[in-house]
């Protein structure tokens, strides 16, 4: 995926947090490597959150220390970066709805292309999540719904109503 300009990271980030500056959105946009979707999750995490920016760009420095060794090349300090971010979400979905990260894990597994609401409200996904997760609430279609939307709106998945399918990005399932 290539990196994105001044102009368009700001507006990439600004669009999607309220009150960010221009300031701030340079300050993500270099932790990140201008990575766009390393800059889409970080932008989700903090709509999502209200997390101060300042701790949140050191967590993220943090986990991209301990991905890197050495001094890494551009191709992996933004893999660094994107695995890094990615893995702040997924572990704060993790903490407020287990079953979101396993409905994830199963829909990476599934297909990079879209899959069908069909199959995610099926009787047969929502007795195999609860099954796997110990949480017969999502036995409820009202749940699935709430886990689908929680996938979206940390963009770890592109929710698509109009089609009525679910799509995990292609670098999340690696």
């Amino acid at each position: 995926e290539p990196r994105v300009g001044r102009v368009e990271r700001h507006s990439l980030l600004r669009r999607r947090v309220d009150g960010l500056s221009a300031a701030d959105a340079d300050r993500i946009a270099d932790t990140l490597c201008d990575f766009p979707m390393a800059m889409e999750l970080a932008a989700a995490w903090l709509r999502q959150t209200a997390r101060p920016l300042d701790t949140y760009l050191q967590q993220v420095n943090s986990r991209v220390s301990s991905v890197l060794n050495g001094s890494p090349g551009a191709g992996e300090s933004q893999q660094g970066s994107l695995f890094a971010v990615w893995r702040l979400t997924v572990d704060r979905l993790g903490n407020e709805r287990p079953a979101a990260v396993r409905l994830l894990e199963l829909c990476a597994y599934l297909s990079p292309e879209p899959i069908a609401h069909s199959l995610l409200y099926s009787d047969a996904m929502r007795n195999r999540l609860a099954e796997e997760t110990g949480d017969e609430s999502v036995l409820d279609p009202m749940v699935m719904g709430y886990l689908i939307r929680d996938l979206g709106r940390y963009a770890l998945a592109t929710v698509d109503q109009q089609s009525g399918s679910i799509q995990v990005h292609r670098l999340v399932q690696a």
